[in-house]
């Protein structure tokens, strides 16, 4: 059996299915608890099952984040800035918004620490 903590949501998964109906009895009657049915999604990460397995991805956490800053007709490319550029303090300007720039990169090294290229 293993268990899956982040903050006040618990994904419990296992074989014996019969251990994980007991685990969920002793902790409903310690916590007020609700049973979700079967992972759908989890953490912006999506469950699909099917016969030959199951598969995670976080292709809507993407689409969303493409949405939410404006990138939605953004064309993918292998490397999405001009090869050789040099960066100077003194020669560029501040970011205008600061916050959404930091809100994007946190966001994008969520999905990359997650993606592990097969």
């Amino acid at each position: 059996m293993v268990l899956f903590f982040y903050v006040d949501d618990i994904i419990v998964t296992g074989n014996a299915e019969d251990e994980i109906d007991q685990l969920k009895l002793i902790l409903g009657h310690q916590f007020a608890m609700k049973d979700l049915g079967e992972l759908k999604s989890f953490l912006g990460i999506q469950v699909e099952r099917s016969s030959s397995g199951m598969k995670i991805t976080q292709k809507k956490y993407a689409l969303d984040l493409l949405k939410r800053f404006g990138l939605n007709d953004c064309k993918p490319a292998p490397t999405p800035m001009v090869l050789g550029q040099q960066f100077s303090q003194k020669e560029s300007n501040p970011v205008k918004h600061p916050e959404k720039s930091r809100s994007l990169v946190g966001a994008l090294q969520y999905l990359t620490h997650f993606y592990t290229p097969r």
